[in-house]
């Protein structure tokens, strides 16, 4: 019995021993499936405001709307009632048929009276009226008596494209026109026909 007994002894410290031995740990074994979601937390604070970003693209355009109702009339405008008339120097009617070199006079009214009128053809200088000249009521007479007023040589030698033409250099006739100025300001026209004599 006592070998039995120390038979037994000895197996149960081998155990002890071998035991210790063959229990190191293996490879690690698959994740296993999460668990449920705990409870939320409570929301924390507002953080700073990040900065501005940049402008976006123009949107298309709209449609148009509805056309609004009239706006009401503006006031009446000044503009000017100034007249200026050519008469040929043989007959008291007003003409628009000329010939260079012809002799005419032009009257004009409805002026005022302290600005000088300056007279053109084709945007060049013909005569001046001196603002003594003219009378209380605005009016002008020049050219009927002294100094006589003749048509310019000069208004032949453009065609009514600007271009230089040439006295007696053909048949045709030309429209041009006479302006009237006071200080810088248009007030007045008359309309000429040019052509190249009467003869």
């Amino acid at each position: 019995m006592r070998k039995i007994g120390k038979l037994v002894a000895f197996l149960i410290i081998l155990a002890l021993i071998v035991v210790p031995l063959t229990a190191c740990p293996g490879q690690q074994g698959s994740q296993g499936p999460a668990g449920p979601a705990g409870p939320q937390g409570e929301k924390g604070e507002r953080g700073p405001m990040g900065p501005p970003g940049e402008t976006g693209m123009r949107g298309p355009v709209g449609p148009k709307g509805p056309e609004g109702p009239e706006g009401p009339a503006g006031a009446d405008g000044t503009g000017s009632v100034a007249t200026i008339v050519v008469n040929a120097d043989w007959d008291d009617d007003a003409i628009s048929i000329v010939y260079p070199g012809m002799q005419v006079w032009v009257i004009g009214a409805c002026f005022n009276t302290h600005d000088d009128i300056v007279v053109e053809i084709c945007g060049e200088h013909w005569f001046t009226i001196d603002k003594e000249d003219i009378s209380p009521c605005g009016a002008f007479c020049y050219g009927k008596y002294d100094p006589y007023l003749y048509v310019p040589q000069w208004i032949w030698f453009y065609d009514r494209f600007g271009e230089p033409h040439g006295y007696g250099y053909s048949e045709e006739e030309w429209d041009i026109g006479m302006k009237a100025y006071q200080d810088g300001e248009l007030k007045a026209c008359w309309p000429f026909i040019v052509i190249p004599s009467f003869d």
